[in-house]
């Protein structure tokens, strides 16, 4: 039988068992609102690094302007720095028509890029002002010789964003296809419009994820027309596909 001595003792035994209890959950909910604390910090922290990293992109991108890229441009043997600004000289009047006085003016650097494909490679072309970039990339796709291919020059992000754009929608309903833009914006065509909508722009890879999720909860009735309009849209659009720049992975 437990006397009274006994019945107090263990009174204030589980008195102390309690407040020793209550002292270790304060210490776990602190380190609890600690690594509440941390977890955000490094969300933000990823945020704020994610959001450094598109404005730096765009500041990069915008320095390429004036630039673009000769695709199909044959490689002459132990060629020169000189001989490609020439051949891309040669280029500018002869396919696309520019006069030598416009050239001369325009012109800034040439030099090849990348890898040997066949028997071409890679022209980079810097001009001296956006606006005469901008006139040769209305007219890409009147050159006389249909093998030279002018493409807008991207950054490496937006490269290999455009490279995920595509792995990531091809074969999604709807998805028609994807591009960079003369100034180097990337963007998807749908087959037919949703919400109104027919061209987005993809930004980073969350712009990715949003568009493959609202080309899924497409309406029905966009669905429905997507045969139809794909049959008109074939024959117009088809030479959009050649935007379509997958870089080398």
């Amino acid at each position: 039988m437990v006397t009274k001595k006994e019945f107090v003792d263990l009174q204030h035994q589980v008195k102390n068992q309690q407040i020793i209890i209550e002292r270790l959950q304060q210490q776990v909910n602190a380190l609890d609102l600690f690594v509440v604390q941390i977890s955000s910090e490094k969300a933000l922290a990823s945020h704020i690094n994610d959001v450094l990293m598109e404005k730096l992109d765009g500041l990069h991108q915008y320095s390429k302007r004036s630039c673009v890229i000769l695709e199909g441009v044959p490689v002459v043997e132990d060629e020169t720095v000189d001989q490609v600004e020439t051949s891309t000289k040669t280029i500018l009047a002869d396919n696309f028509g520019f006069k030598k006085e416009t050239i001369d003016f325009e012109f800034d650097k040439a030099h090849r890029i990348g890898p040997v494909d066949g028997n071409s490679q890679k022209t980079i072309v810097k001009f001296r002002s956006h606006g005469f970039q901008s006139k040769l990339y209305k007219i890409r796709k009147n050159g006389k010789n249909k093998m030279i291919k002018v493409r807008p020059s991207l950054t490496k992000r937006r490269e290999d964003l455009l490279f995920d754009t595509i792995s990531n929608l091809e074969g999604v309903p709807n998805f028609h296809f994807a591009f960079a833009d003369g100034n180097g914006n990337i963007k998807v065509r749908t087959i037919a419009k949703v919400k109104n909508k027919q061209y987005f722009n993809i930004r980073n890879t969350k712009d990715i994820s949003d568009l493959l999720l609202f080309l899924d909860d497409s309406s029905d009735s966009d669905r429905n027309r997507l045969d139809i309009i794909d049959n008109v849209d074939k024959e117009v659009y088809d030479d959009g596909f050649c935007e379509i720049m997958l870089p080398n992975h």
